[in-house]
């Protein structure tokens, strides 16, 4: 390919660097979708990261709350015989059922596999509990006050779910089309140079680059879940703050195994160049040798 306009020299230059950039970008792309994959898109990770968090038990304290204050007072005679109702009906591993359901759920609709998305929460168990403890004369009473279902107020189309619905069933590709370009330029580069030495050199300095990228939107990220709060809007049975900070605690630990993987990155570049550099520096050295050694007289 020639660039007009310029010397031999500079073309080789220019386009060195081309390929390098497009290598730290395809390198930088296959690390962040491993990431991604490994720590927010996973299930067991998010629901890890909520018991680290302690969402679950913050969470049950809020519902057994608001369920206490909404028990109608034909049910209950005091505060305190609500609160020991809705403790007693809303346990802590109802709530974390409900939440893996909600998080499954979550990851199908992004993952396509479902077309719409309701988060809420099942309290049919919970109303019937109550009947249960306060007995069956209380049914209708429980049953017009209690909800059978109660939203978790999130709307996908208001949210970032609807953009990651259109992005996540696509991330295999995009990774096999990273690993495709990393493979293409590493031997465009082996070709051009002809030696492998230059092509670690190469891929160091790729890597180095990768390493800055990757260090950027690891530090955004990291901005960003610590910055941003939402106000509940309207009254809900559900105070989604708690859910979402636990959101922002997984994109937190997303964005460190990013900064980790660039660091990681970063030492790779570095030995890589090192290894090039030595290299051309000891060929150099035994083509000036050889050249300045006389020639034995026959």
């Amino acid at each position: 390919m020639k660039i007009p306009g310029l010397g031999d020299e500079q073309r080789e230059r220019t386009v060195s660097i081309v390929l390098i950039v497009l290598l730290a970008f395809s390198v930088t792309g296959a690390v962040a979708i491993t990431v991604v994959e490994q720590t927010a898109l996973d299930e067991d990770f998010v629901e890890e990261t909520f018991e680290e968090e302690r969402v679950q038990p913050e969470m049950t304290d809020g519902l057994q709350q608001n369920l206490a204050e909404n028990i109608p007072e034909t049910v209950v005679q005091s505060d305190a015989e609500a609160e020991e109702l809705a403790t007693e009906a809303l346990t802590e591993e109802f709530v974390r059922t409900e939440i893996r359901t909600n998080i499954d759920d979550t990851y199908e609709y992004v993952r396509g596999d479902d077309d719409e998305l309701n988060l809420s929460m099942d309290y049919e168990s919970v109303r019937d509990s109550l009947i249960e403890q306060s007995g069956p004369e209380h049914s209708s009473a429980i049953n017009d006050t209690i909800p059978r279902r109660v939203d978790i107020d999130e709307d996908p189309d208001e949210s970032g779910l609807a953009l990651a619905r259109t992005v996540v069933p696509h991330l295999s590709t995009m990774f096999l089309a990273c690993a495709g370009l990393i493979v293409g330029l590493l031997g465009t580069i082996l070709y051009r140079t002809s030696t492998y030495r230059q092509v670690a050199a190469h891929t160091g300095v790729a890597l180095g680059l990768s390493s800055v990228v990757a260090t950027l939107v690891g530090v955004l990220l990291l901005i960003v879940s610590r910055t941003v709060t939402i106000t509940p809007s309207g009254e809900t049975f559900i105070d989604p703050t708690v859910l979402f900070d636990g959101v922002l605690a997984v994109l937190s630990q997303t964005a460190t195994s990013l900064l980790i993987q660039a660091g990681v990155l970063l030492v790779f570049g570095v030995v890589l160049f090192g290894i090039g550099v030595t290299g051309d520096t000891e060929t150099e050295t035994e083509t000036d040798s050889s050249e300045g050694t006389p020639e034995s007289e026959g």
